[in-house]
C-alpha cells in the first residue's frame, strides 16, 4: 500500500487528536476513478493544494469494483488577515482551491468560512454549482454540513470535517 502526502502521519498509528491538530479545517474529496483530472497519469503526490491517497493492496470501499482507488482531496485552508477571507474555488491556477477541470470555470465557487460554519457560493460560473442535487442561485450563499455533495461543473466533491475526514481515511486503509 502507499499512502502519499501531509496524511502519511496518520497511516503510522496517529489519533484523531492528533490529526485535529495538524489538519486544515475541511476538505474536498473527490474519487478520481473516470474523472477528468487525470491525477493517476504521470506521478502521484502531493501538488498545489491537492493530494492523492492510493491504496494499491486491495482495500477498497464498500461497492468499489476498482483494484486501485485513488482520491484528490483538497484542503479548505482559510485566508486569515485579522478574519477569515473567503476562498476561491476555480480551475485557474490563481484560486485557493484549484480544480483543473475543463468543465470548472475559471472563478467557479466561493467557500467562506463565517463562525465556524463553511458555506458556498456559485459565481456566475458557466456549469454551475449544486449541492446535493440543489442547483445554487447566483449570489446566494448555502452553508456546507459534513457529507455535503458538491458538484462544479463535471466534478462532484465530497465535503467533509476533520473528524469524518478521518474516519473515512482510516476505513479506506482498514485499520
Amino acid at each position: 500500500m502507499r499512502f502519499i502526502g501531509d496524511y502519511k502521519a496518520l497511516c503510522d498509528g496517529g489519533t484523531l487528536e492528533g490529526f485535529l491538530e495538524r489538519q486544515p479545517p475541511a476538505v474536498f474529496l473527490h474519487h478520481s476513478a473516470g474523472s477528468g483530472l487525470g491525477i493517476l497519469s504521470g506521478l502521484p503526490g502531493s501538488t498545489r493544494n491537492r493530494l492523492v491517497l492510493e491504496n494499491q493492496a486491495g482495500n477498497r470501499l464498500p461497492g468499489s469494483s476498482a483494484k486501485e482507488e485513488a482520491y484528490l482531496v483538497f484542503p479548505i485552508e482559510p485566508k486569515t488577515n485579522g478574519k477569515n477571507q473567503p476562498m476561491l474555488l476555480g480551475c485557474s491556477s490563481t484560486c485557493d482551491i484549484f480544480v483543473n477541470d475543463a468543465t470548472v470555470s475559471r472563478k467557479h465557487a466561493l467557500i467562506e468560512l463565517a463562525r465556524g460554519d463553511y458555506y458556498i457560493m456559485d459565481q456566475k460560473s458557466t456549469a454551475g454549482t449544486w449541492v446535493n442535487g440543489v442547483s445554487l442561485r447566483g449570489g446566494e450563499k448555502t452553508l456546507l454540513t459534513s457529507g455535503d455533495r458538491v458538484s462544479v461543473g463535471a466534478v462532484n466533491l465530497l465535503f467533509l470535517l476533520p473528524k469524518e475526514f478521518y474516519n473515512f481515511v482510516v476505513k479506506f486503509l482498514g485499520d
